[in-house]
């Protein structure tokens, strides 16, 4: 049964749930409609979950129960009609089929329907045709692949703009925004080739500008532990289990168990301003690649508070390289002794330097000071970084310098 980690709930006992859930179950002829007040004045004086009022003394069965809370479900959440979930309902109840089984034999399988839901709205959005789509449903789930992933590899959608998609998708569901807010900040997503860390749901707030929250999924991403196509498939598939994206990619095996905790926290942080998405990922990364404790990892990289030690150090280390100019390193040490209480901040907000590349350094002049690096290492390294994109890790790995 497709709700069996919520089946003993039987609803939530709230009024406008009970209603719709009771006229639910009379249009599938399940219930009674004269003994659906009845019902719910018991539920309204005991308390209890409407759902269970009805087995109890309305002679429906758990298994009716649980049917029609899923179906109810997908009809909320706009991913099935709602005749064809009444007829599934109905059906399910008559036979004993669980209702799974019911819709599969009507041809929108959860699978598909959780497929169909992103599908129709990159149609919506001008991204696909229809032949388009039809094709990348019967093509992904030939090769067991989401459809998310299978646009992404293929080709057909610009990865960034897939994760702007399925924001929207959870934002449609959760209510934040309704399907047309959803398509046109995905149009304009699509213009924009919108990066994985800017948020449909945020846009339409109006409070993306100076937002500085960062999402599980593009934490990860930006520590490089796993790659934007494994988030993708477990954002599609947090959909459709209906959970969260760390518990999918833990129950992949894309993660341990024991990184979701420094990650929470680390976001944490992010939304405080304590650091910065690129401080929290390389944070994130020494915890993962070296089974530091958050803590530990925060003092090696300096990051217990805002003030940072041996920013200078590192910028002098970025002139030696070439990598800044001597007009450029003055103006970046004015802005950081403006503010030393968020040199960070106030390097990046230069767009000078950006934050990789000085956070880079910064971990280049600790290793030379420990003695772990040589100067010439040093150098190559952070023009690694900054050809490659690649954190000083890669760097490091790439090269073969650790």
């Amino acid at each position: 049964m497709l709700l069996s980690n919520r089946s003993k709930g039987y609803g939530d006992g709230r009024s406008s749930q009970s209603h719709r859930l009771g006229e639910l179950l009379i249009s599938a002829g399940i219930l009674r409609a004269d003994k659906l007040p009845e019902a719910l004045q018991v539920a309204k004086k005991t308390g209890a979950p409407i759902g269970r009022v009805l087995v109890m003394f309305g002679g429906l069965k758990e298994a009716d129960i649980d049917a029609a809370l899923e179906i109810q479900r997908l009809i909320r959440n706009a991913t099935i009609a709602a005749d064809l979930g009444i007829q599934a309902l109905h059906e399910a109840s008559s036979d004993g089929t669980p209702v799974e089984e019911t819709l599969q034999k009507s041809g929108y399988a959860r699978d598909y329907v959780v497929r169909n839901a992103l599908g129709e709205l990159l149609v919506s959005a001008g991204m696909l045709t229809r032949p388009q789509l039809t094709e990348a449903i019967r093509m992904s789930t030939q090769v067991g692949m989401t459809l998310g992933k299978y646009l992404s590899l293929t080709g057909a959608i610009a990865t960034p703009v897939l994760f702007a998609a399925l924001n929207a998708q959870v934002a449609v569901r959760d209510k934040k925004i309704s399907r047309d807010q959803a398509i046109l900040q995905l149009k304009e997503a699509a213009i924009k080739r919108t990066a994985i860390s800017v948020s449909v749901v945020s846009q339409s707030h109006g409070n993306s500008q100076g937002r500085s929250d960062i999402r599980l999924g593009e934490l990860l991403s930006l520590a490089q532990i796993i790659s934007e196509n494994d988030i993708l498939s477990a954002v599609e598939m947090g959909l459709f289990k209906e959970q969260p994206v760390g518990k999918v990619l833990v129950e992949s095996r894309l993660i341990p168990d024991s990184l979701i905790e420094p990650a929470v926290q680390l976001q944490e942080m992010v939304h405080k301003r304590e650091l910065r998405p690129a401080q929290a990922a390389e944070v994130l990364l020494q915890v993962h690649r070296r089974s530091l404790t958050l803590e530990q990892s925060l003092s090696e990289l300096g990051l217990h508070k805002k003030k940072i030690d041996g920013w200078r150090e590192a910028l002098e280390l970025l002139k030696s390289a070439g990598l800044l100019g001597d007009h450029n390193f003055r103006a970046l040490v004015d802005r950081a002794e403006a503010a030393p209480d968020d040199v960070a901040r106030a390097i990046e907000e230069s767009q000078i330097v950006d934050e990789l590349i000085f956070q880079a350094a910064l971990r280049c002049q600790r290793l030379l000071k420990e003695k772990r690096l040589r100067f010439e290492q040093a150098v190559i390294a952070l023009h690694y970084c900054q050809r490659s994109r690649s954190n000083l890790d890669e760097a490091l790995s790439d090269l073969a310098f650790s």
